[in-house]
């Protein structure tokens, strides 16, 4: 049997977070107990995904709009979450388009 909880302590970062792979991604962090830093193109739309499962307003969320098509976003995405969580302990990127990966990860 796995352990609950097992994230407790982990920050995890998370693109594409509003539907499919990404958002199934976050709601399995988000059980274990992670922190999250979620993004889509949209914040309405991951608000609107997150609420299904979680208190959009839940301390352990981050909530952002951020395309990844766009190198300039991805840097903003990353800067706010370290500087609401302190740190990112895993990059979860999921399907949307093919960007350069920045030089921090």
């Amino acid at each position: 049997m796995l352990a609950l909880h097992r994230f407790h302590d982990k920050i995890i970062a998370v693109t594409g977070a509003s539907s499919g792979i990404g958002l199934e991604i976050a709601r399995h962090f988000y059980q274990e107990g992670a922190s999250l830093a979620l993004c889509s193109r949209s914040k309405e739309r991951v608000w609107e995904a997150v609420s299904a499962w979680a208190d959009p307003e839940d301390p352990r969320l981050l909530l952002l709009a951020a395309d990844t098509a766009k190198v300039e976003d991805i840097y903003a995405f990353q800067e706010a979450a370290v500087k609401y969580f302190g740190r990112i302990d895993v990059w979860v990127t999921t399907p949307a388009s093919s960007v350069p990966c920045p030089q921090w990860i």
